[in-house]
């Protein structure tokens, strides 16, 4: 094979495969950076798993509902601070899939935009 082959071998298939892969892991990175996944199962758990139990001897309509009051503030704070992560995570994953996109395309479009701006400015003189 002569060089030129060689280059456009690389450029066109090589290369687009390991920016692919690293494509990948950047998504792979940021989906388990913000447990995206974890975050959803556990939405409505309580923020770091606080939480009283209604165990208690006899009946005490106070303490039940403080109690209840409680974790209810506790599941809604959870609630509100997993969401806000979820939307920075879900924010960060579509701004790296869109940028590997481009980065992907722009990688395949440029020697033919650097053939077509040299026959251009050969034009010019």
């Amino acid at each position: 094979m002569n060089n030129i082959a060689l280059f456009f071998d690389w450029y066109f298939r090589e290369l687009p495969q390991k920016i692919f892969r690293a494509w990948i892991n950047f998504i792979w990175f940021v989906n388990n950076y913000f447990s995206l996944a974890d975050l959803l199962r556990t939405f409505f758990y309580p923020w770091k798993g606080y939480s009283y139990s209604y165990k208690e001897e006899g009946i005490n309509p106070a303490r039940w509902l403080g109690d209840f009051i409680f974790n209810m503030f506790s599941r809604l704070i959870g609630m509100i601070l997993r969401f806000f992560i979820i939307a920075m995570g879900a924010a960060s994953e579509s701004f790296v899939i869109v940028l590997g996109l481009i980065f992907f395309l722009i990688w395949l479009v440029f020697p033919f935009l650097l053939i077509l701006s040299f026959l251009k400015g050969v034009r010019m003189i």
